[in-house]
């Protein structure tokens, strides 16, 4: 499993806590934790020409958000893995149709993939899939008692 969290928002010490105490010591499962620095630059106008540092309403500094290499980690994963014939199903818990064609190419292969995602997202993903389900309805049955 992978994640990313922003080292500098105190809101995310309980999840670094939770995958680092709990998640990463259950059976099977391997957690890699990235961080996520969101850094200050300018962000260009196609329109006008011009560069913004700062935010014209409220003058907070424009954050990009930060490249993480989750997306790049998982991908290599589903396919160094299948290489290896380490599984025949993975389940992809994701929306992101970045995955797309690495699951295409796992599925001209033989290997299922199973993509979980939340209503409403991921339809291209889903539809790459060798099957899917939504998180909406099996949440309830995986909070933790």
């Amino acid at each position: 499993m992978y994640a990313s969290t922003d080292l500098s928002n105190p809101n995310e010490t309980r999840l670094r806590g939770w995958l680092a105490s709990y998640l990463s010591k259950l059976p099977g499962f391997n957690v890699t934790v990235r961080a996520r620095k969101p850094r200050p630059r300018p962000i260009y106008c196609k329109a006008c020409k011009q560069e913004a540092a700062r935010c014209p309403n409220c003058s907070s500094p424009l954050v990009r958000a930060p490249e993480k290499g989750v997306d790049t980690a998982i991908c290599t994963d589903l396919l160094s893995l299948a290489w290896a014939t380490g599984y025949d199903l993975a389940i992809l818990v994701s929306a992101d149709g970045d995955y797309v064609p690495a699951v295409q190419l796992l599925g001209t292969k033989n290997f299922k993939i199973i993509n979980a995602a939340w209503k409403g997202h991921g339809h291209d993903l889903a539809q790459a899939s060798w099957g899917h389900f939504l998180i909406d309805d099996t949440i309830a049955k995986l909070k933790r008692s």
